[in-house]
């Protein structure tokens, strides 16, 4: 991971509040260990599981994060994309944003794949654009590889 990604991986989890979540102190103790999974809620391209990793580094470096799927691979809808296993508090100081940045990025490789299959038999090849969300440019155009 370069180290551009892990300023706006720290970043998000900071404006997430990550790490203060009242909820999850309050509640979950904190040596608590949880098992978690995220599941693909319709048919998608993934996109982004190496960030979303990243993220439970930050959060616990001990959490591991298991991908059952791989990177720009079609899932469908009740795939296990991923499992978890370590402290609960960790697991749930970075679900947000890891979810947010799996759903961006799988957002654009989904589109981005239908784009592409649609298109195919004209010669018609797709290309990205400049126009991106700023210090996400190099993410999304990932995601854009990711789609075809």
């Amino acid at each position: 991971m370069d180290t551009r990604s892990d300023i706006i991986l720290r970043l998000a989890l900071a404006e997430d509040r990550a790490k203060r979540d009242v909820t999850t102190r309050t509640l979950i103790e904190s040596s608590r260990s949880a098992k978690a999974v995220i599941i693909a809620k319709e048919i998608l391209v993934i996109a982004g599981l190496p960030l979303a990793k990243r993220v439970f580094h930050f959060t616990d470096s001990r959490i591991r994060f298991n991908a059952r799927v791989r990177e720009g691979a079609v899932v469908p809808k009740g795939k296990i994309v991923a499992e978890l296993l370590g402290n609960a508090r960790g697991i749930l100081s970075g679900e947000r944003t890891a979810l947010n940045i799996l759903q961006h990025l799988s957002g654009i490789a989904t589109m981005t794949r239908r784009v592409v299959r649609a298109i195919q038999h004209t010669g018609v090849e797709v290309q990205d654009t400049r126009k991106t969300h700023p210090g996400l440019r190099s993410w999304e155009k990932y995601a854009v590889r990711m789609g075809g």
